[in-house]
Formats: structure tokens, C-alpha cells, sequence
């Protein structure tokens, strides 16, 4: 029961960490480099390969009922919105 109590703060728990994480590297910093070796759908790339893009990284867990009711239906809405200018991996 807990955690359903605690699930409308997984967003912004989430958020918290991008900003502290973008705060770690520093404004104007270039990103680290970031091999990803494979996708659900698709083989794998790197972060120069995606340099110039917006790129949205979205760590979510199925078990997760915050995430399954706000990532799931914000990334298809973005999906539907943004169709005509996304490459989905």
C-alpha cells in the first residue's frame, strides 16, 4: 500500500535527478560519450552518432505504477505530436 501512496511522486523524483545529473556535468559541457550496445527494437549506437538531435531518454520500469501512468502516455503523446520529426530506437 505504500507504494501506491508514494507512485505520484516517481515524477518528480525523476525530474529531481535530471537536474541534479545536468548540474553535475555543467552547463555547456559537452556530454560524455555513451555507447549503447542494442535496443529493444533495433541495434545499438552511440551519442556521436546522435549528436545535433534532441534526444529523450526515458528509464521507466512495467512494475512502476507512476511510470505506467505518466511516461507511457506522455511519450505517446509526444510520438503522435512529433511523428513527422523523430527517428523512434
Amino acid at each position: 500500500m505504500a507504494c501506491d501512496a508514494a507512485a505520484p511522486l516517481y515524477p518528480l523524483l525523476g525530474l529531481l535527478f535530471l537536474i541534479m545529473a545536468g548540474s553535475a556535468l555543467g552547463s555547456g559541457k559537452p556530454t560524455p560519450e555513451w555507447q549503447i550496445s542494442e535496443w529493444i527494437n533495433g541495434e545499438g549506437t552511440s551519442l556521436a552518432e546522435l549528436r545535433g538531435k534532441v534526444v529523450v531518454i526515458d528509464f521507466f520500469q512495467f512494475w512502476c505504477p507512476g511510470c505506467n501512468s505518466f511516461s507511457g502516455p506522455l511519450m505517446r503523446r509526444w510520438g503522435e505530436k512529433y511523428r513527422h520529426q523523430i527517428e523512434p530506437y
